[in-house]
């Protein structure tokens, strides 16, 4: 009989110590989830700043690609602005020395005609008839459209990289995980 309340007497011994160990195991992780959840609010800052920059870093990178292209495209865009006013100009002067000579044809009296042919091809023999457009009208406009692409894989994989990197996360276990194997032997009687 005494040997049977001896035996509660030690199991209550040690369900009193595993208690108050899983007691206290139970405030080291309470206390550990409060230090996460404080972590994960950092962490989540420091994430919405970290892309804040990123963003605006985007942002000027577009801003000063979209510059140099403008800028790349507008010489062009003037160079054949300027090459067509001239074009025009001397469409308009081949044309008006074109009604010249119809009207000379059409009204002057033959003994003057000799003498207008020689006024109208002097001033036709002036004039630049060329059509020809010279290499500058046919320079393509600088490209961003590589850069930018080469620039967003760059970004993308460097992203890629980081991620696998960050989820490859590290936990670490502590001694005391649980009930001890000392006291585990004492519950099933055997005794060291």
């Amino acid at each position: 009989m005494e040997s049977a309340l001896n035996s509660l007497i030690d199991l209550t011994e040690i369900l009193v110590e595993a208690e108050q160990k899983l007691e206290q195991a139970i405030g080291q992780v309470t206390s550990r989830l409060r230090e996460v959840d404080v972590s994960e609010q950092e962490d989540m800052a420091q994430v919405d700043k970290t892309c804040y920059r990123l963003h605006k870093l985007v942002e000027d990178f577009r801003k000063t690609m979209k510059e140099k292209t403008r800028t790349s495209h507008l010489k062009i865009k003037n160079l054949l602005r300027d090459v067509k006013t001239d074009l025009s100009n001397r469409l308009g002067k081949v044309t008006s020395h074109k009604h010249i000579v119809t009207r000379a044809v059409a009204v002057s009296p033959r003994p003057t005609l000799i003498h207008m042919t020689e006024a109208v091809k002097d001033r036709v023999n002036s004039l630049d008839l060329s059509a020809t457009l010279n290499a500058d009208c046919w320079v393509k406009p600088l490209s961003s459209v590589e850069s930018c692409q080469e620039v967003a894989g760059r970004v993308e994989n460097e992203l890629l990289m980081f991620e696998q990197q960050k989820t490859e996360s590290k936990f670490g276990y502590q001694d005391g995980d649980s009930i001890s194997s000392a006291q585990r032997k004492r519950v099933s009687g055997v005794h060291e």
